[in-house]
């Protein structure tokens, strides 16, 4: 977990070095928000307990290629969460990610590209519902997997996007245990806001030289 945190830190130092090159960069710009649903299995009894899951998201990118989010899903009717009768939602997952879009890291061209692979992972916090279950009710949970987004529309505001991810939970010592792992396979819409420039993705900034703004500042 020590080093998922120095990769964090590190992440955010590229955010100045990316402000020179692109923009915008308000706090509100490059925003996302997603519904989705699909379904979730073990990962070690991977053809039994199959379930419903259903979550939302929020995500904002600091450059083209990285991003960071909050992402709440919830299994519904979940086997493995208690032997009783079951709630609407069962477990509920919490995680903060960090994001890379694999196309803007090697070249951004200023604009969305129709596909666009997303690599995640992160951790965050797990909740059993079930008041029988056998683990404790609380606990830590990690969450690593891939978004393909799709761009439909023309303006490239709206996005259809099929998260495959495996979740672990719970997380004991810092080790991942497929014993306590799940895959599940999402499918969701997400909508990028539009930023303070009136786009709904980073765009390239031309550089000034020093000749510019000392002829700018004699003007003024």
């Amino acid at each position: 977990m020590k080093k998922f945190f120095m990769f964090l830190v590190a992440c955010m130092l590229s955010f100045s070095v990316a402000n020179a090159q692109y923009g915008p960069t308000r706090f509100t710009d490059n925003v996302t928000v997603e519904v989705r649903g699909g379904v979730s299995t073990s990962m070690t009894e991977f053809y039994k307990g199959v379930s419903p899951v259903v979550g939302v998201g929020v995500e904002k990118y600091v450059t083209p290629w990285l991003g960071f989010g909050i992402d709440a899903n919830s299994l519904i009717a979940n086997p493995w969460g208690s032997n009783n009768p079951h709630t609407a939602f069962d477990v509920v997952n919490v995680n903060l990610l960090s994001k890379v879009n694999v196309l803007n890291l090697v070249n951004y061209n200023g604009e969305r590209k129709f596909f666009e692979p997303v690599l995640f992972a992160g951790i965050g916090w797990g909740h059993v519902t079930c008041s029988d279950a056998a683990v404790d009710r609380n606990y830590m949970v990690s969450k690593a997997g891939v978004e393909l987004n799709f761009h439909l529309d023309k303006e490239r505001a709206w996005a259809l996007r099929l998260s495959p991810a495996a979740v672990w939970g719970p997380v004991e010592s810092g080790k991942l245990d497929a014993r306590n792992g799940g895959f599940e396979v999402t499918v969701g819409v997400a909508y990028h806001f539009k930023n303070k420039d009136g786009n709904r993705a980073y765009t390239k900034v031309t550089p000034r030289s020093q000749y510019e703004i000392d002829q700018l500042n004699a003007v003024i």
